[in-house]
């Protein structure tokens, strides 16, 4: 399964999201950056597949309703989580040194995952995307420095997955989510693949 970095982004920034407590979100809508109540002392998880958010928080989630934050990063910021990212399993062909890779995940200020992208109806598009969480040594760095702005897109969740359920397949727009454009240094890092 290909595995590639698909993020909507233009000159401004990079967009993911992140399924969160709705009055978090609210309030970093108003704010522009995640404050009162984000908790900085805990891994936070980001993903820039928008469907993802949508079926984890209006779909697969049956005891709470999770709103979604759509948070717009520098590219900078992005590539700086990026490269500090280190993955949550152990690939032989990526890591090498077991050992080494044990040591590396203990200290990493972010973890990576890959884990199989959907589209807004829910079905899996046979590639996969990657997911980072950010641990609590860069999280004071994200919120202060990272951030251009935050904007609920539970609204539109809403709207897609009430469509979705209805067997409608003409969505409202979102940010158009393509390969991202990075070094080949930091593909091998990421454990970017073709297809098998």
């Amino acid at each position: 399964m290909t595995r590639k970095v698909h993020c909507a982004f233009d000159d401004e920034g990079v967009y993911v999201y992140q399924s969160l407590n709705p009055t978090i979100v609210k309030l970093a809508e108003e704010t522009g950056t995640f404050g009162k109540n984000f908790d900085l002392g805990r891994t936070s998880w980001m993903k820039p597949n928008f469907a993802w958010h949508l079926h984890r928080a209006y779909v697969g989630n049956k005891n709470r309703m999770l709103a979604i934050a759509r948070v717009k990063l520098h590219h900078w910021a992005w590539l700086e989580i990026l490269e500090n990212s280190v993955a949550s399993h152990y690939d032989d062909n990526l890591h090498g040194d077991k050992m080494r890779w044990q040591i590396d995940l203990k200290r990493a200020q972010v973890i990576s995952q890959w884990d199989p992208e959907r589209g807004l109806d829910g079905k899996q598009l046979g590639r996969q995307s990657i997911q980072l969480g950010l641990k609590a040594a860069i999280l004071p760095d994200y919120v202060a420095r990272y951030i251009i702005r935050v904007e609920d897109a539970s609204p539109l969740a809403s709207t897609i997955a009430q469509l979705a359920k209805a067997g409608q397949m003409e969505f409202p727009p979102i940010p158009e989510e393509r390969e991202y454009p990075i070094e080949e240094s930091l593909s091998i890092l990421l454990g970017c693949r073709d297809a098998d």
